[in-house]
């Protein structure tokens, strides 16, 4: 008998033992170990057919591959899931939950039961709980335990928050179309569209509101309305005009609704403004966190019924195009203190991605042939254990849970702890609770920035004159402001002066300081921002970028000393490659002669290695160009000594 039967054979006694009550009994447990660890095939059989014997009687369930772990094997403190036959508890630490848990029930299997134990524990541990219940269930088992202050039960329509307290709208904007894409099923022509929009009335204000872009969608002529694209448009409008949700122009700010505990009813909502709305609030409660690792659990997301708004035919229309909103968000939410758990009936309807991603998984009462053989194959049972599972379901009063851990190696069964359903709060009550919660919210107006609209209106005002000379500047980034000034026709350099000024305060034009490393030789080039350069698109005005990688600074020496050697009759190219490196500079003359020059502004430890890479390409010569003899110094202190094929020179040489 090798090692892997002993362990076997182990299980199935200990089993056995703890279905007849034996396994309490410390003696008998001794025997039984002693007894597989010196193969005594003797006393085996005798407990084998004690056992048997036992239970033939008893008419007791048992099975031979989930006994329950002794009392402390899955101990790991903190926050309890359930007890064990044996006297042992289930539990584990807060953290765990940072790993994501999934719970499989029917309905009536006790699984709103055994949330509610987790809940109720965390949110006495200062954890804030947001659940998005599609049931109206957990209101009336949560709050008859909490008061008001502690856990608000709003409606959909009562989640309100303030637009201006948003940071990084571009980022806000690429996520909203991202899951718009999987409320509404938009296709990319649609998507351009919305953000399109959205980019126009980000121009023109400092915050986005539903209310704007409805008003914006009603001035789009009645003709192109019935295009694909804006048919989508005017679906998701309609959405946005009967949910008060959408339409405030007020509301708290992110931080504030993430410190507090929440049930929202999502109960009355349509599926696409269920998932629109799912997505909107989760998505601002992530982006309002600082993201890092090894952040403590401080906000929990209870998904009730997922299939009601996330469903695996819904998710497999963009897969190999993009990643669900909530896929990314199990992914990566441990790094925001956030914590998921996901519950549906069915194991079937959620995404694989969901389920790799849930390290935590518990399954209870599963009939359903496919969903109890997927969840049995996902845990590495056998067809026994999957047999066992099915007699287990049909079992009420002996009902059990099925439970993986992360930091334990075999599944195992556990009971939900007992609880008594406290008497639900009357529809006045609720009512009541609910007002005053709207009442204690801090409502943040949005603030009001005059020097922004200042901006706006000057922008309104450029002329043609103006735009000419913000091209002239784009399309000659790497002269001073004295040289646009001479490509503009009887222009004097007040008049230039003037025109900077205007474009600057507009928002259009701003400058860059380079440093020629000669004594009074410290030049601005002028460069348009990135207003300017959409500015310049609309109007249909060509323009050339700074070529090159880095800092302005470092794109002007890259352009300088690609034109200085130009003029001596090299053929150079900016961030040229000949291999696995592109160079500063490349330059090949007549003769074939291959010079690679690396501008050393910033980084020398780091740039001081790029000699070995550049010579193992195929250059013949390495040119390093510094800004000062210091630096000179520094660097050939740093070099090995008799290298022929680098050398070193001052960038003031190229001026």
């Amino acid at each position: 008998m090798n090692i892997f039967q002993s362990s076997e054979l182990e299980r199935k006694l200990k089993a056995l033992a703890q279905a007849t009550g034996y396994w309490n009994d410390e003696e008998v447990r001794q025997h039984i170990e002693l007894a597989v660890l010196t193969q005594d095939e003797r006393q085996i059989k005798f407990f084998r057919e004690l056992f048997d014997e036992v239970l033939a009687q008893d008419d007791s369930n048992y099975h031979l591959m989930l006994p329950d772990p002794d009392p402390g094997e899955v101990d790991f403190g903190e926050v309890l899931l359930g007890t064990l036959t044996t006297g042992g508890e289930a539990r584990v630490p807060v953290n765990e939950l940072l790993y994501n848990t999934l719970v499989v029930a029917p309905p009536g299997a006790g699984k709103t039961v055994l949330l509610t134990q987790l809940v109720r524990q965390l949110i006495a541990r200062n954890i804030a709980v947001h659940i998005f219940d599609t049931q109206n269930e957990y209101a009336d088992v949560l709050a008859p335990l909490f008061g008001g202050d502690v856990l608000e039960c709003l409606d959909a329509s009562d989640c309100r928050f303030n637009p201006s307290t948003i940071p990084h709208p571009d980022w806000v904007l690429n996520m909203m179309c991202n899951y718009l894409r999987e409320a509404f099923y938009w296709q990319d022509r649609t998507i351009e569209l919305f953000r399109t929009v959205c980019l126009s009335l980000f121009e023109s204000h400092d915050h986005l509101t539903p209310v704007m872009f409805a008003d914006a969608y009603a001035r789009i002529p009645e003709g192109k309305k019935r295009w694909p694209e804006y048919g989508s448009l005017g679906r998701f409008v309609t959405m946005l005009r009967c949910l008060p949700t959408f339409q405030c122009l007020r509301g708290e700010s992110i931080e504030e609704s993430t410190g507090k505990s929440r049930v929202y009813n999502l109960r009355f909502l349509a599926e696409d403004a269920r998932l629109f709305l799912i997505s909107h609030i989760v998505t601002f409660l992530a982006m309002a966190r600082e993201y890092r690792r090894d952040r403590p659990l401080d906000l929990l997301l209870v998904f009730d019924e997922l299939s009601q708004f996330f469903t695996k035919d819904t998710l497999r229309r963009y897969q190999g195009i993009l990643e669900s909103f909530y896929l990314r968000l199990l992914r990566s939410d441990r790094k925001w203190g956030i914590g998921a758990i996901l519950a549906d009936q069915n194991y079937t309807l959620m995404h694989d991605v969901a389920k790799s991603n849930c390290q935590i998984k518990l399954g209870m009462d599963m009939r359903d042939g496919a969903s109890r053989r997927q969840f049995a194959l996902d845990l590495g049972l056998n067809a026994e254990q999957e047999r066992f599972l099915a007699e287990l379901s049909y079992q009420q009063d002996r009902r059990r849970v099925v439970v993986q851990l992360r930091h334990y190696p075999h599944p195992f069964l556990m009971k939900i702890p007992n609880f008594t359903k406290p008497e639900a709060l009357s529809e006045e009550e609720l009512r009541r609770r609910r007002q005053e919660t709207l009442s204690r919210m801090q409502w943040s107006p949005i603030p009001e920035r005059p020097e922004r609209r200042d901006k706006n209106r000057d922008r309104d005002l450029i002329t043609h004159e103006m735009e000419t000379y913000l091209g002239v500047i784009a399309n000659s980034w790497w002269l001073s402001a004295t040289q646009h000034d001479r490509l503009m026709k009887d222009w004097s350099d007040s008049k230039g002066t003037r025109v900077r000024a205007l474009l600057t305060e507009a928002g259009l034009l701003e400058e860059h300081p380079v440093n020629q490393f000669k004594p009074g030789r410290k030049i601005k080039i002028l460069l348009p921002t990135r207003a300017g350069y959409e500015l310049l698109d609309r109007r249909r005005i060509g323009y050339r970028t700074p070529p090159g990688n880095g800092s302005i600074a470092h794109r002007w020496w890259q352009d300088r000393i690609a034109k200085v050697l130009r003029k001596g009759g090299w053929k150079t190219e900016i961030e040229q490659s000949l291999g696995t490196k592109r160079v500063d500079v490349g330059a090949v003359n007549d003769l074939g002669m291959k010079v690679a020059y690396e501008v050393l502004v910033e980084g020398l430890q780091k740039e001081a290695l790029n000699w070995e890479k550049d010579l193992a390409d195929g250059w013949h010569d390495v040119v390093y160009c510094v800004d000062s003899e210091e630096t000179r110094q520094k660097l050939a202190a740093l070099l090995p000594d008799g290298l022929p094929s680098v050398s070193i020179r001052l960038l003031s040489e190229f001026v």
